[in-house]
This record gives C-alpha cells, structure tokens and sequence, in this order.
C-alpha cells in the first residue's frame, strides 16, 4: 500500500474515531437526560415533599447567583415590627 493511501485511510479513521466518540457522547447525555425524566415523572412536582439535597444545593446556587453582591449586604429598610409584618403578609396575600 502506497504511504499516502495509509495516510488517507488512517485520517478517515481517526475522523470516524471522533464521530463515534461524539454518537457515544450524545446518547450517554440522552440516556441521562431519560433517566431523570422517569424520576422526575415518578415523583412528580409536589410542593408537600422534601427536596433531595441536589435539589436544594441547585436552587440556593441559582438563588444567590440571581442577586448582585451588593443587594446581598443591603439591610432592610422596615423595622421589624408585628405592623410591618402584617402588612407585608397582606400584600403577599393580594397578589
């Protein structure tokens, strides 16, 4: 076989090592993606059941993310009075 020929056909090779790779990638993430839809669906969206810890890492994550660093040092402004609380429920309430 012509030097070049092996050349070529281990170029090929290589680039159907690569399409393998990204095909396996593909369905390891399906397959992952499957799994979490059954527990999702058997477990179903209810507000009485205690989150997993991922659950509650994931969502305190998000949460701090959300809020800029300097809001984060903010304090209150309402003293924290029996009024304001009530009030504050209220307007909870209406919305």
């Amino acid at each position: 076989m012509h030097p070049r020929a092996f050349a070529t056909l281990r170029g090929k090779g290589m680039k159907m090592k690569a399409w393998k790779a990204f095909l396996l990638a593909v369905l390891a993430v399906a397959a992952v993606a499957a799994i979490c839809g059954a527990v999702l669906i058997h477990r179903g969206f209810r507000a009485t059941t205690e989150p997993s810890a991922l659950e509650k890492a994931v969502a305190r994550t998000a949460r701090d993310w959300a809020i800029p660093g300097r809001a984060r040092n903010e304090k209150n402004p309402l003293k924290l009075t029996s009024e304001n609380l009530r009030e504050g429920r209220e307007e909870f309430l209406a919305r």
